[in-house]
């Protein structure tokens, strides 16, 4: 299973997340890809290269604003999302 994960860095540290998704999605192990939020673009350039790299999931880690719009960016691309809660 090709899985992209776009996270917020001041949420969720990427080796931690990649320890618990491995853990917790064992079909995922081989093919995480992490895509990266930063201040200046807090989510839709990461979405939009998750799209690009033609996953079978898209897990958002990070709160309610990375969600939201990362949902925005997978709207009508039947990729289906999954989150990891990592809000304060």
């Amino acid at each position: 299973m090709k899985v992209a994960v776009v996270f917020n860095p001041v949420k969720a540290e990427e080796r931690e997340l990649r320890n618990a998704l491995h853990e917790e999605v064992p079909a995922a192990k081989s093919d995480l890809n992490f895509f990266e939020t930063d201040a200046d673009d807090q989510g839709a350039a990461a979405a939009k290269k998750a799209v690009a790299a033609k996953p079978d999931l898209v897990l958002v880690a990070g709160g309610d604003g990375t969600v939201r719009i990362v949902a925005e960016q997978l709207a009508g691309t039947d990729i289906p999302l999954g989150i990891v809660p990592a809000g304060t």
